[in-house]
């Protein structure tokens, strides 16, 4: 049995973390734990629980003093087995063996840390129909973003979709606001691609974490909805043509699940070919025309 004990910040990046530890449990037929998550994301998949069995789940799962006492037995139980491990008493976590490490010969519990193992890609590809399995959304999801791409390739014959993902909110404190661009950056994007594009249909699919002024779409074909859910934007940029939008596991999750051709904006964003420099998301941060993303020193992001 693999278990999975740490929990780490919002949806998709425990996504992208938890997929090499299911890709990697199918592969050797083992079943999987996880001893948190929060029943706010596992409940947006109707499949969740068929593949992993989640012990501890509560809004805030692992930040309750009852979950730092289990970290503790944990640490405890995993000490005594002879493990390696360590306490981390300011973030209240057990952290474990990466997956990578892992070989299928694992004694009958092994405790993994997930986000050490989010670059192990050795199973991905071949598992990712389990992965998409387990993460598929709630069928009102599917069918709300299916009925608005219908929609919009309908009354927009032989159009490229391209989806904008504007990220700004919290982004106003991540990465000292390296990527807290303004709205005007955005229409600059959406004027290039437009502009490298001339003579074909550009339908721009654009979901936001802010109200978007208007003036940042005028003059643009567009779709965006300030009324819908993360959820929903997430998987409606997953049926996109094309992604564009900011260093995020939100987009990279779309681009994954839907094998939807993404551009980060990592550079200032509008020295781009909108051919070349689009490709899908095949593991975490890295894209299937073999380049990655690289966290050059804690601040700054290139693809390269």
């Amino acid at each position: 049995m693999i278990i999975v004990s740490n929990h780490e910040n919002q949806l998709c990046n425990r996504l992208f973390a938890l997929s090499p530890v299911l890709a990697y449990c199918t592969e050797h037929n083992q079943s999987l734990t996880l001893l948190f998550f929060c029943c706010k994301y596992s409940s947006l998949f109707p499949d969740f629980h068929k593949y992993m069995r989640s012990i501890f789940e509560t809004e805030n799962a692992g930040k309750s003093a009852m979950s730092r006492r289990l970290n503790k037995l944990v640490a405890i139980l995993r000490g005594k087995s002879g493990d390696e491990v360590y306490y981390d008493s300011v973030n209240s976590g057990v952290y474990g063996v990466p997956t990578s490490l892992l070989s299928g010969n694992e004694r009958f519990l092994t405790f993994v840390n997930s986000w050490k193992s989010r670059f192990d890609d050795r199973f991905i590809a071949k598992h990712k129909s389990v992965i998409k399995k387990c993460f598929a959304p709630q069928v009102d999801v599917l069918e709300y973003a299916e009925k608005t791409i219908d929609g919009i390739r309908k009354e927009n014959e032989g159009c490229k979709i391209v989806g904008i993902h504007i990220r700004r909110g919290d982004y106003k404190i991540w990465r000292e606001a390296k990527y807290y661009y303004d709205f005007s950056f955005y229409r600059d994007v959406m004027q290039e691609i437009v502009r490298q594009n001339v003579g074909e249909k550009i339908f721009f699919v654009i979901t936001s974490n802010e109200n978007v002024p208007p003036e940042c779409t005028d003059g643009f074909s567009f779709y965006y909805n300030c009324e819908s859910s993360g959820i929903c934007d997430l998987y409606l940029l997953s049926m996109c043509d094309y992604i564009a939008g900011p260093p995020s596991t939100y987009s990279q999750w779309a681009s994954f699940y839907g094998d939807v051709p993404l551009k980060l904006l990592c550079d200032g964003g509008k020295d781009f070919c909108f051919v070349r420099d689009f490709s899908e998301i095949v593991s975490y941060r890295k894209f299937k025309n073999g380049k990655e993303l690289v966290d050059v020193d804690g601040t700054n992001f290139v693809v390269r």
